[in-house]
């Protein structure tokens, strides 16, 4: 997440979707960091940030709102791989819960992981209720819905960059923002897992289109 009072800008960083690389190139223009903790944490929703806007009477829609979406099959690989989820579930950026220790020796295989997993939320709307600081099945907190909406699923952002295209959509965006940077090119690095489609089952590819069809409409992304 970032926010510049003075160039307008609100960025929702979205996991394992180009977010870290384009806090970098935005810092220098930014007048609010993100942060491990709350109301400014890195990956903030539109609902929670806008809440705090709400509190401190901040006008949201004086800010231009943009975050960014992902092939979700293989962003899911990508957060596998770097958050290297163990048996239970924990990831590798907790120590304990619920009783269970972390366990770097012991990491769930892939397909294991995408039927069981969990993620959490410090704040969401979800099936009609308010939740706070609680671990939900499934990959909820990483959609794009998530993400962008308000709790009558109204989106909150001005645009959407895939992360496809994002050197000419970042570029052209922070020119509209009067942001002609330097580090674009030097930062801006994004990897692909080109073998993604080896990691799933079929169960598994269905999984990640159900739950993330809203990323999968918005980027009409395929398998």
């Amino acid at each position: 997440m970032r926010i510049s009072h003075k160039h307008k800008f609100i960025f929702l960083s979205k996991p394992r979707c180009a977010s870290t690389t384009i806090r970098l190139i935005l810092d220098p223009y930014s007048d609010v960091l993100s942060s491990s903790t709350p109301p400014f944490h890195h990956h903030t929703t539109a609902l929670e940030l806008k809440t705090y806007f709400d509190k401190a009477e901040w006008k949201w829609e004086d800010y231009f709102v943009f975050t960014t979406v992902r092939n979700p099959w293989e962003m899911i690989v990508s957060y596998y791989t770097f958050f290297k989820p163990d048996i239970n579930g924990l990831y590798n950026f907790e120590q304990k819960r619920d009783g269970f220790y972390y366990q770097p020796d012991k990491l769930a295989t892939f397909n294991d992981w995408v039927i069981s997993a969990t993620t959490y939320h410090r704040l969401a709307y979800l099936n009609g209720d308010y939740i706070y600081n609680s671990w939900v099945k499934g990959f909820s907190k990483l959609t794009l819905s998530n993400t962008i909406n308000d709790a009558n699923g109204i989106s909150l952002v001005n645009r959407i960059l895939k992360v496809e295209e994002i050197r000419e959509s970042l570029n052209e965006l922070l020119n509209s923002l009067g942001i002609y940077s330097k580090n674009l090119q030097r930062h801006l690095n994004i990897s692909n897992h080109s073998n993604y489609h080896d990691y799933y089952t079929s169960k598994t590819k269905e999984v990640i289109e159900k739950q993330f069809a809203a990323d999968i409409y918005y980027g009409k992304y395929e398998f």
